[in-house]
């Protein structure tokens, strides 16, 4: 039968993992060193971008809920930028997104700290939001539009404003924040990985969808003899899938130290690439024999980065 690891920090855990020297100490994210509840901050940007972020964000933490259940994203802003760091309620995936001031058209922060908001509050708010499209020489052909963000304590309450401009529209949104199981950020695992690839978003969402056609909960990746192969086999085995990506033409890169087996969830796999921001037009998935993958897919933001438990089999 297969067993799915459903806490992401049993990676640390000795006893499920055999080799302990693939695991250093967990690098806690950049945040300040005490979180304060009184996060004040305004910033300026594209409203397209942010919602990138957020759907990029939702991929992890909404996956596995009903419409209407609070999705965690827990925000870490200080002076040089923001940072998302959450996991899924099972603890199978984590994000974490990291955008700096320099991505910003404003940016200031006057009291820096950690907040939590409900990451469905933020994407509905930012449904239907247009992107500035611009010409081959970059100059602007239609504006998008904008948003002014702040965090602000009102009444008593720690909310989010949303203030979007554009198109003769101008709307503002409160987003309450709400209360975090947990008051730490969430640290990112240190691996190392005996395989890494990296290769186009849209041709790896293809296998990952094409394999789960067989209705197939999991998805078997292989590296060796020059190129990554995906199995998925249909519960009953009447439908099996194999896709195929060889080093010299379905690849941008491949480094392999030796040859390596681990399985996923398909759709929580698929559930990523399908939600990685346009931008990002390759991803780059790192794994090694039954250990987390790695899948990093930045796009415009500095740091994109997902990490998926595997599936051990057990008999």
């Amino acid at each position: 039968m297969n067993e799915e690891e459903n806490q992401m920090e049993d990676m640390e855990d000795e006893q499920e993992l055999e080799e302990a020297e693939q695991i250093e100490e967990p690098e806690q994210p950049r945040r300040p060193e005490t979180p304060s509840p009184q996060v004040e901050l305004d910033w300026k940007m594209e409203a397209a971008d942010f919602a990138d972020a957020i759907k990029a964000v939702e991929a992890v933490v909404a996956y596995g809920l009903e419409a209407k259940e609070t999705r965690e994203a827990t925000f870490h802003v200080d002076a040089d930028g923001i940072q998302v760091s959450s996991m899924d309620q099972s603890r199978v995936g984590m994000v974490m997104f990291d955008l700096r001031k320099h991505g910003f058209e404003e940016f200031h922060v006057k009291t820096p700290g950690l907040i939590c908001f409900n990451s469905n509050d933020i994407k509905s708010s930012l449904k239907g939001v247009k992107r500035t499209v611009r010409d081959e020489d970059g100059t602007i052909k239609t504006e998008g539009d904008k948003l002014n963000l702040q965090i602000r304590t009102v009444d008593s309450h720690i909310d989010m404003i949303l203030a979007l401009s554009g198109n003769g529209y101008d709307r503002t949104w409160n987003l309450r924040a709400i209360e975090s199981e947990s008051d730490e950020a969430v640290p990112e695992p240190k691996l190392t990985f005996n395989v890494k690839f990296t290769a186009e978003a849209a041709k790896l969402k293809r296998i990952l969808a094409d394999a789960a056609l067989t209705g197939a909960s999991a998805v078997k990746v292989t590296a060796e003899n020059n190129e990554v192969v995906f199995k998925a086999d249909g519960d009953d085995t009447a439908k099996m899938f194999t896709g195929k990506l060889p080093r010299e033409s379905g690849l941008f890169s491949l480094e392999m130290k030796e040859p390596a087996t681990a399985t996923y969830n398909i759709g929580f796999l698929l559930n990523i690439i399908s939600n990685v921001p346009k931008t990002a037009e390759t991803v780059t998935f790192s794994f090694s024999k039954d250990r987390p993958c790695k899948i990093e897919a930045a796009g415009h933001f500095d740091k994109l980065t997902y990490y998926v438990a595997p599936r051990i089999e057990s008999e």
